[in-house]
């Protein structure tokens, strides 16, 4: 696998030079393009200009930002074109959220006999506990295949785009066959092992939970986070309809209590540890009157914990990557848009942490990641937020 990227700012995009890039490549396979443009009639007219132009197979979405080896972007393209000796074919599924049992159906009669499934959807984060229900779905039935990709729902309007066009309310992807990888998730979180406080999901229906502690879910948890269900909600709203890396900021001009909730939602998070040690972040999207809906479902008598996390274990999960996989040939790595903010380190020194990879690397903002732990345990960790997740190509 080898992997060539081309980095065009918001004044500088130039179809025409994204395209000699791309054939310059004899033995690429497909492409991958992340925009991070602010403006939207700026994104649609240079995928509208790309769409028509372009004859190789490629899949497009949308990012709050991106990072690689020389820096972080966050009004800017990023043109990923990934060569090799392997098979890959790109494909767009319309998601109907109300029939997601025709949705799994279609994606399941694409995937067989590929061993890996990259994929990136068009949703509102408020969706993402229907889109959790379609993609497990899709790995129970193909539990061979790796699943790996992002939630993109971070700019108005979430977008993928593909040969056939732009989209909303979709999922894209690249399947592979015949290809070497291997994905490791990573969070910088650890639990509070010094807090008395312990909570349990005593009530549950996969990704709707009704009682912690044996009292109402949604009055449980805003008792333990001091949010009401309303500022919640509107907070959900909020990110769901404008640039992730932008929330913070408008947050902070706009009102201090929204600011506190959203902070606290985060920064005091609940988690458990799984059988692999692998701590799996509690992601609440919706509160309602009498339940609470999760992006990652939860079994009835798992105990949560409140977390602790520093700046510095939150950029060591890029170390961690490093060390595991020192000889890896390209690496995609699915990031929380949210980190670089709740976390308090700059992406400055993301970058330093990123240099030390030496293989190519991209490292999309997404809001909500996508993967599975391993492709032989299926019902763990399929999207999440404030996440690393990292597809390494060897």
């Amino acid at each position: 696998m080898e992997l060539n990227i081309l980095v065009q700012g918001k004044d500088e995009l130039d179809v025409e030079k994204v395209l000699d890039f791309i054939k310059e490549h004899d033995n690429r396979r497909f492409v991958l393009i992340y925009s991070a443009l602010k403006d939207e009639m700026t994104r649609l007219n240079f995928l509208t200009s790309f769409i028509k132009e372009n004859s190789d197979e490629f899949i497009a979405c949308n990012v709050s930002g991106f990072m690689t080896q020389d820096g972080y972007y966050n009004d800017s393209v990023a043109v990923c074109v990934f060569c090799g000796d392997f098979e890959a074919e790109v494909f767009h599924v319309l998601i109907d959220f109300d029939n997601i049992k025709d949705t799994v159906e279609e994606i399941n009669n694409m995937i067989d006999a590929h061993e890996l499934f990259i994929t990136y959807s068009a949703n509102l984060v408020r969706e993402n506990y229907n889109l959790e229900k379609i993609l497990k779905r899709v790995q129970k039935a193909k539990p061979m295949t790796q699943i790996f990709g992002g939630v993109c729902s971070c700019s108005p309007p979430p977008l993928i785009a593909t040969k056939e066009g732009v989209f909303t309310d979709a999922l894209g992807g690249v399947l592979i066959k015949k290809i070497d990888h291997s994905f490791r998730v990573d969070t910088g979180f650890e639990l509070d092992l010094d807090s008395i406080h312990e909570f349990t999901i005593t009530k549950c229906d996969e990704d709707v939970i009704y009682e912690i502690n044996e009292r109402n879910a949604a009055q449980e948890f805003q008792r333990i986070q001091h949010v009401r269900d309303y500022l919640f909600n509107r907070v959900m709203d909020l990110v769901s309809n404008q640039d992730v890396m932008d929330v913070p900021k408008f947050f902070s001009r706009a009102n201090e209590v929204i600011n506190d909730v959203v902070t606290k939602s985060y920064k005091d998070m609940l988690a458990n540890k799984s059988e692999h040690g692998f701590i799996n972040i509690f992601s609440v999207t919706q509160i309602e009157q009498n339940k609470i809906r999760i992006t990652n479902s939860r079994a009835q008598g798992t105990q949560l914990k409140k977390t602790k996390t520093t700046p510095e274990e939150q950029l060591a999960t890029y170390d961690r990557l490093n060390k595991k996989y020192p000889n890896g040939k390209a690496m995609i790595i699915s990031d929380c848009a949210m980190r670089p903010y709740y976390y308090e380190y700059n992406t400055t020194e993301a970058v330093n942490r990123i240099k030390k990879i030496k293989c190519p690397i991209i490292i999309p903002l997404v809001w909500g990641e996508i993967g599975n732990y391993t492709p032989y345990h299926p019902k763990e960790n399929i999207i999440h937020n404030a996440t690393v997740k990292a597809l390494v190509f060897k």
